[in-house]
């Protein structure tokens, strides 16, 4: 019995089992095709709707409301481009450290060794790192965003025009597409630090 129990040790007893690993590694690359698609719809959705705003615009007549509606076109793709670039740059750095993390995780509890803990080690403080990344990234391309005060100021300059109040209004509503990426995202930032979390039991 005395045997029993000294095999039951922490590392035994409260490490993640490669099934564990293998899931969690699944769950990201799930988050991260979710976070692109969600990008996608909201951008689909606000692509159209911004169109038509700027089309409005012209069709109102006066150099501001052209003037507005070319800057709203800009400022859409360049905001959409910057975040694009940003779940791509993001999504890059959390696969390839949790994928490589998580071979060398399958790797050591086949075979322990003091070289394949420091590895796993600097493995976790890359994810670690890769997530803090993702955070940034996005938050600065959503801080860079510009739309929405040209669609306040497409209002406020035409108070008395129903189209383009309706065109405002949508878009306004359109905001909310923004909701499922960020759910995505923080998903993908929840799921990631889970299997930092287990990994880090093999290493304890």
């Amino acid at each position: 019995m005395r045997e029993f129990i000294q095999q039951l040790e922490s590392r035994t007893l409260f490490s993640a089992t490669a099934d564990t690993l293998v899931a969690d590694l699944g769950a990201i690359r799930t988050d991260i095709a979710a976070v692109k698609t969600a990008l996608l719809s909201s951008a689909a959705a606000y692509s159209q709707d911004i169109q038509k705003l700027a089309a409005d615009l012209k069709l109102a007549g006066g150099a501001d409301n052209v003037a507005l509606g070319r800057q709203l076109r800009h400022d859409a793709a360049q905001t959409f481009a910057i975040l694009r670039q940003a779940t791509g740059k993001v999504a890059g750095a959390i696969n390839s450290t949790s994928s490589r993390a998580t071979a060398h995780g399958l790797a050591l509890l086949r075979k322990s060794s003091s070289h394949a803990i420091a590895k796993l080690q600097a493995d976790i403080a890359a994810i670690n790192a890769a997530t803090s990344l993702s955070s940034t990234h996005v938050n600065t391309a959503l801080g860079a965003n510009t739309i929405a005060a040209d669609i306040t100021a497409a209002g406020a300059n035409n108070p008395s025009d129903a189209t383009i109040t309706a065109d405002v209004n949508q878009l306004t509503t359109d905001q909310g597409t923004f909701t499922p990426f960020l759910t995505a995202a923080q998903k993908l930032v929840a799921d990631v630090t889970t299997l930092a979390t287990d990994l880090g039991t093999l290493t304890a």
